[in-house]
């Protein structure tokens, strides 16, 4: 493989086991986790409050806000927030990746649908230490895009001053990573498996580690 320039991670399902939390965070709630999805991702309306979350449109406590009302719940939304992004929920092989990656002279970035505004100082508390590793966050919540839109992928390039294969792309969603091949990106399809990654980071520290 050719060496990359920066290696570019997305979260959930990467960084973060978002299943186990969601779950998790379905339970405090006293409710299942499909109850909890119907209302996130609800199907029968045009833009769902997920969706509406992730592209910017409303902050993390507008829709929590929106969710509890429809779940008719009165916790609080940054706790529900923080018990979905608690730290037992990060995949500490892949934070350990991140550093010795950062040890051999990457350039890293994150690249993520992600509802929780991450560049926001407010929810610094809620992200690992590791995330000060990352030279560059781009979440959709905040330039008001989702992958796979190429419209995404184009502003990335643009502000890393990079494209083609001087960018690895980790994700767990082959759409994301189909629309990566077709900028000429590198890529690689994650699997969380039931190891917590660890296999997966093996292949991913034979090809990058050993690259470098």
């Amino acid at each position: 493989m050719t060496k990359p320039t920066w290696i570019i991670f997305d979260v959930g399902g990467v960084l973060l086991d978002w299943p186990s939390s969601s779950t998790e965070a379905a339970k405090h709630l006293g409710v299942t986790h499909d109850e909890l999805f119907d209302v996130l991702f609800d199907q029968t309306v045009k833009v769902n409050i997920g969706t509406r979350m992730s592209l910017g449109e409303i902050s993390a406590h507008e829709g929590w806000t929106m969710i509890l009302k429809k779940l008719k719940k009165e916790h609080a939304p940054a706790e529900v927030i923080s018990r979905w992004f608690a730290r037992e929920f990060w995949l500490e092989d892949t934070l350990s990746l991140l550093t010795e990656l950062h040890e051999h002279g990457y350039e890293l970035a994150v690249m993520s649908n992600s509802w929780l505004g991450m560049n926001d100082p407010a929810q610094k508390h809620l992200l690992p230490d590791e995330f000060s590793l990352f030279d560059k966050i781009f979440d959709s919540s905040e330039v008001h895009i989702q992958k796979p839109d190429a419209t995404f992928y184009e502003a990335v390039e643009t502000d890393l001053g990079s494209n083609g294969e001087a960018l690895f792309f980790i994700d767990d969603d082959q759409k994301n990573l189909d629309a990566a091949e077709q900028r000429g990106w590198q890529h690689f399809l994650y699997d969380m498996s039931d190891d917590q990654g660890v296999g997966t980071n093996k292949k991913l520290r034979a090809l990058l580690l050993q690259a470098s």
